[in-house]
C-alpha cells in the first residue's frame, strides 16, 4: 500500500512540474538563455520493441558556449503483461548544433519496477543525433531524435519524436550599444 502511495504522490508532483513550466513556456520572459519544455513518443528497439511516453526540458547554453545545450530526460515504457513492470529512465543530455541539427551524449539511469517494487537501477550511455523544426510554429518546435546505445552493440537504439514549446520572450535580441 506504501508504494502506491508514493506512486501517487510522485505523479502528481511531475503532473504540476509541467503545468508549471507549460505556463511558464506561454508567459513573455525575458532569460539570458532559451528553454523548452515538451513530451515525446518513444520507440526503443532492443530484442523487443517497447513504445513508450516522455518528457524534457531543454535548456540552451549559448550564453556560455555557442551552440551548446543540455536537456532532463523522463521515459516510461509501460509493460502489457503481468510478470513484468513499468521501466523508467531519469536523465540527461549535453547536445551541440547549429540550426536545426544537434549531436550529444545521453546518460540514463534506468529502474523496472517488478510487481510493486522498484528493481536496481542501471546506466545507459547514449550517442544522439536529432532534427529540429523550429520556423514551423511560433512557439512550438517539434523534433526528431535517434539514440544508440554504448557498450551494447548495435541492438540497443531509441527513436523519440516530440513537440517543445518555449516562451515567446526568451529569444535573444539585439544588444544596443552603451550610452
Amino acid at each position: 500500500m506504501r508504494w502506491g502511495v508514493c506512486r501517487w504522490a510522485a505523479r502528481g508532483a511531475a503532473t504540476a512540474v509541467v503545468l508549471a513550466g507549460v505556463l511558464a513556456a506561454l508567459t513573455p520572459a525575458r532569460l539570458p538563455g532559451q528553454f523548452r519544455l515538451g513530451g515525446q513518443g518513444i520507440y526503443r528497439d532492443q530484442l523487443v520493441g517497447d513504445f513508450g511516453y516522455g518528457a524534457r526540458l531543454e535548456i540552451d547554453l549559448g550564453v556560455l558556449v555557442s551552440r551548446l545545450g543540455i536537456a532532463g530526460v523522463y521515459n516510461t515504457f509501460p509493460c502489457g503483461e503481468r510478470d513484468c513492470g513499468t521501466l523508467t529512465e531519469v536523465g540527461g543530455q549535453l547536445t551541440y548544433g547549429g540550426g536545426s541539427a544537434y549531436a550529444g551524449l545521453n546518460v540514463l539511469r534506468a529502474t523496472r519496477d517488478a510487481e510493486g517494487e522498484a528493481g536496481d537501477p542501471e546506466w545507459k550511455h547514449s550517442v544522439v543525433v536529432g532534427v529540429r523544426v523550429g520556423d514551423l510554429l511560433p512557439i512550438a518546435v517539434p523534433f526528431l531524435e535517434v539514440r544508440q546505445s554504448l557498450g551494447r552493440g548495435l541492438r540497443d537504439q531509441t527513436v523519440a519524436i516530440g513537440l517543445l514549446v518555449g516562451p515567446v520572450g526568451s529569444r535573444r535580441a539585439p544588444r544596443r550599444p552603451p550610452r
